[in-house]
């Protein structure tokens, strides 16, 4: 975040995922391309105002999503898959998420790259992706409807959301 120091930075991670530790994952799911969609927590309703409605929606208060980062998910030291593996290989091992407590986190450099850290030996390991200035890696939404993100080039912002995940 703009004036904030790395340290700065990396309380505010910790911090803040220190709050969903140790909560089961609530919701696993593939998103679009290789995006990993992670819920925390239980569902809320989210309202998203349209031109002549409210459109509901439900989430779990606290979501995370991996964006234009590489991937892979580890369990006991093994590579089950990789962001770069065939769709259906991906979905099936996702499913070793599900319900699964998220121990702790590690942050790996000043990129971002992390490892996230569930029970049973299970790792997600984020690999970050600097060839473009405006890729956003990695995105923690929180209840407060507020959203954590890492970006390239070493950038964090933490504001509110204008959209809830989808």
């Amino acid at each position: 975040m703009e004036g904030n120091t790395m340290d700065d930075n990396r309380k505010l991670i910790y911090d803040l995922f220190g709050r969903i530790i140790p909560q089961k994952v609530s919701s696993v799911e593939l998103g679009y391309g290789t995006f990993i969609l992670i819920g925390f927590g239980k569902n809320i309703t989210i309202e998203i105002p349209r031109s002549n409605e409210v459109k509901k929606i439900f989430r779990p208060e606290w979501h995370f999503w991996t964006d234009m980062c590489k991937w892979e998910l580890k369990m006991e030291n093994e590579i089950l898959v990789s962001s770069e593996d065939d769709k259906k290989r991906i979905q099936k091992a996702l499913t070793k998420l599900e319900n699964k407590k998220l121990m702790r986190i590690e942050l790996l450099n000043d990129a971002y790259d992390m490892n996230l850290m569930f029970e049973n030996e299970i790792i997600l390991h984020l690999i970050s992706d600097n060839s473009e200035e405006d890729n956003e890696q990695w995105e923690l939404f929180t209840p407060e409807k507020r959203v954590l993100i890492a970006g390239s080039l070493s950038h964090l912002s933490y504001n509110y959301s204008s959209q809830p995940a989808n």
